[in-house]
């Protein structure tokens, strides 16, 4: 990203009965189009599962843009939540989030 864009990225949890809805935000100091690739994995003692969409992001400045809801079913095991944000020079920041906690794993 570059110097002057200020992001923030955060999910924010549904209270309803299962599946868990988690919707993941971003918000920037500066307006700013981006790409966006979500990919969404839970394991389980069963195996594992996996879903990935991305599109086109516009964020104008000081707006909490939310992103497609994720419905999660999950009983036991890990979960996980990437986020990757490109602009249109290309560089990348990415996020990771523990969706059994809904908080950050580790984000670069």
């Amino acid at each position: 990203m570059n110097a002057d864009t200020d992001l923030q990225v955060w999910l924010e949890t549904q209270a309803q009965p299962r599946p868990g809805v988690i919707v993941p935000y971003v918000q920037s100091s500066h307006s700013t189009n981006l790409r966006y690739l979500l990919r969404t994995t839970v394991v389980n003692g069963g195996g594992s599962s996996g879903v990935s969409q991305g599109g086109a992001l516009n964020v104008p400045a000081g707006t909490a843009v939310a992103l497609p809801r994720l419905a999660i079913s999950q009983s036991s095991g890990e979960c996980l939540i990437e986020l990757v944000l490109t602009e249109s020079k290309g560089a990348e920041k990415r996020y990771e989030f523990d969706c059994s906690t809904q908080r950050p794993a580790a984000s670069q």
